[in-house]
């Protein structure tokens, strides 16, 4: 198990090692902030609000990786499509606020109006987000409090961040 863990690490700071540096037109560097608009972190394919405190189960990933299934809505933020997709970053801390998720940069990602929503103004993470933990962290994630952010920038420079609590625990047989 340790070769794997090691193997896959190495696999992700491959992947890191290759990443161009970034430019000002990156979307991931830091802009100025406009005041306005609220994200809010939530869990599943398809959103649903994260009480604090509140269970939530891990998914074994195909590459080998504990994660959330996590997503996002938005309010008062200009994302959508094409153009006007949101920048997202999806980051898991311990107890000690140390970050123990997988760092994956941010995402430009499409936010989509929820079909039959009763609330229209809400702009929905069109996509899940699979937050990949680091896997030293893993080994003792079995009912410990887990904090879920997301930090979502727009196109016209509002950010905003969602931090919820969850207790983690792997799936039951």
């Amino acid at each position: 198990m340790q070769g794997k863990s090691l193997f896959l690490l190495g696999c992700v700071a491959a992947c890191a090692s290759k990443m161009d540096p970034p430019t000002d037109d990156d979307p991931c560097v830091p802009k100025p902030v406009v005041p306005g608009g609220s994200a809010e972190v939530g869990l599943g394919t398809d959103f649903t609000p994260i009480a604090d405190g509140q269970n939530a189960t891990v998914t074994l990933g195909t590459q080998g990786f504990w994660m959330f299934i996590a997503s996002a809505r938005t309010l008062d933020m200009n994302v959508g499509s094409g153009d006007r997709e949101g920048v997202v970053e999806f980051t898991a801390f311990d107890a000690q606020n140390q970050q123990v998720s997988v760092d994956f940069r941010c995402r430009v990602r499409e936010f989509m109006p929820h079909a039959g929503a009763a609330e229209p103004d809400y702009r929905y993470l069109s996509e899940q987000y699979n937050v990949a933990l680091e896997p030293a962290f893993s080994s003792r994630l079995e009912g410990t409090a887990v904090t879920l952010q997301v930090d979502v920038h727009d196109v016209d420079g509002r950010q905003a961040i969602s931090r919820k609590t969850v207790i983690a625990h792997f799936p039951q047989p």
